[in-house]
């Protein structure tokens, strides 16, 4: 992990870079498309005046937009994409790659796809340009944005774009801590509410908030009236015992009083390693009791995964630093999701 000094250095560096991409972008953008100004939810995935009073942690990791999407369709056989961050974020457990992977996946007039992860090689790189080259005189591009960093413009020539896609697809939403955010996926299509998007052919919607998610009841509520068919709740890892205790059923009962929707609950993947396995039973005692609860309020649209159950024995060959998932890690958790999801038939 780097120093505070070497971090201050290397934000300080990153500040000047951005300025210098900023004026660049200024002279060069009159035949561009900025496809930032068309995301909805640009400056953070919850209403600033929604997270006043809320902490500070809550509030820097919601300008983050893991799992925002841009869907568009191009003419031509070429696609440049320039990208100008921001601020890419510093963690011990992610590299650019991962902090800061801009997805773009392209399906041509032909049917050929093409996935690739960019990314800036170095933590202070703030402006990045990519070509891709295209079949068929165009098609369609998907580009997902990173869970570490902010961007400020993605451009692309306004000779080539043609219409934003319009977003039509059954919906999920997901709120936990930053497991759900994506830590540490070694880029950010990894993510398991990435590879779930992938496996329902839905549009997920990604709440997670790394250093938080305690049931805060203003981003319940804010988040429940999205209009999600499934609601996944995960937010057995930051807060204390005494914390999931009070808020655990409240979360349950805010949900139910704004939507009726599909409500997974799930339990911390960790015990025995984050914490012992002691805790792990009485956090599991405290959900178990909200999903219990609501069955006795004849609630059929709950269900509950434990997660103590989808790892099995060998926990540690799932996990970075016996925290978060890595890759394989966030695949099985996907796997999970997705198996209680069909067996239920919630997208039916």
């Amino acid at each position: 992990m780097k120093s505070k000094v070497e971090r201050f250095w290397i934000y300080t560096v990153q500040k000047f870079h951005f300025v210098f991409g900023y004026l660049l972008r200024l002279f060069f953008c009159y035949d561009k498309v900025d496809l930032m100004d068309t995301v909805r939810c640009r400056r953070g995935r919850i209403p600033e005046d929604l997270l006043k009073s809320l902490p500070r942690s809550l509030r820097v990791n919601n300008r983050y937009l893991p799992g925002e999407k841009i869907e568009f369709y191009i003419k031509g056989e070429e696609l440049r994409i320039t990208v100008l961050y921001q601020f890419h974020r510093i963690l011990k457990n992610m590299d650019c790659q991962g902090t800061s992977g801009i997805e773009v996946t392209i399906k041509d007039n032909y049917g050929f796809k093409v996935n690739k992860c960019i990314f800036p090689k170095t933590s202070t790189q703030m402006y990045m340009v990519d070509t891709f080259k295209i079949n068929g005189g165009g098609g369609y591009v998907c580009i997902g944005l990173p869970p570490f960093a902010l961007v400020e413009s993605i451009l692309v020539n306004k000779k080539v774009f043609i219409k934003k896609v319009k977003e039509e697809k059954e919906s999920i939403v997901v709120y936990g801590s930053s497991i759900t955010h994506g830590c540490a996926s070694s880029r950010p299509a990894l993510a398991y509410t990435n590879i779930l998007e992938k496996m329902t052919g839905g549009n997920v919607l990604n709440f997670g908030f790394s250093e938080s998610a305690k049931g805060e009841e203003e981003v319940i509520r804010y988040i429940s009236s999205l209009g999600a068919k499934i609601m996944i709740v995960e937010f057995d890892h930051n807060a204390t015992i005494e914390e999931l205790r009070k808020s655990h059923f409240i979360v349950y009962q805010t949900i139910r009083s704004i939507t009726d929707c599909w409500i997974i609950f799930m339990s911390r993947f960790t015990g025995g390693l984050s914490i012992t396995e002691e805790e792990e039973q009485e956090r599991i005692r405290i959900i178990t009791n909200t999903y219990q609860m609501a069955k006795r309020l004849y609630d059929d649209k709950i269900a509950l995964i434990l997660g103590n159950t989808v790892f099995g024995t060998n926990k540690r060959d799932y996990f970075v630093d016996g925290v978060h998932p890595n890759d394989l890690g966030m695949e099985v958790i996907a796997e999970a999701i997705y198996d209680v999801i069909k067996k239920r038939g919630m997208l039916n």
